[in-house]
C-alpha cells in the first residue's frame, strides 16, 4: 500500500476514535462503541503491517501498539455485545 494512502487511512481511523464518544452522546452508546471498535481494529491492523516493514528498533514498539489496540478492540466488542443483549 502506498505510504500516502496508508497515512490517510490512519488519519481516518484516528478520527473515528475521536468521533466515537460524540456519537455515543448524540445517538447511543452502541454507536460509539461500534465506531471505536472499527477505529481501534483498523489501527491495530495498520500498526501490525507497519511492524513487518520496520527496522528492528521500531518493530517491537509497533507490535506492542498493535497488540494494545487489538485488545482494546476486543474489549469494545465485548462491551457492545453486552450492551445489545
Amino acid at each position: 500500500m502506498e505510504p500516502r494512502v496508508r497515512r490517510a487511512i490512519g488519519c481516518g481511523f484516528g478520527g473515528a476514535m475521536v468521533a466515537a464518544p460524540f456519537l455515543a452522546l448524540l445517538f447511543d452508546v452502541a454507536a460509539g462503541l461500534a465506531v471505536m471498535a472499527v477505529g481501534l481494529g483498523a489501527t491495530a491492523y495498520l500498526a501490525a503491517e507497519a511492524a513487518r516493514r520496520a527496522e528492528p528498533a521500531v518493530r517491537r514498539r509497533l507490535r506492542a501498539f498493535a497488540v494494545v489496540n487489538g485488545v482494546l478492540t476486543v474489549v469494545c466488542l465485548v462491551v457492545l455485545a453486552a450492551h445489545l443483549t
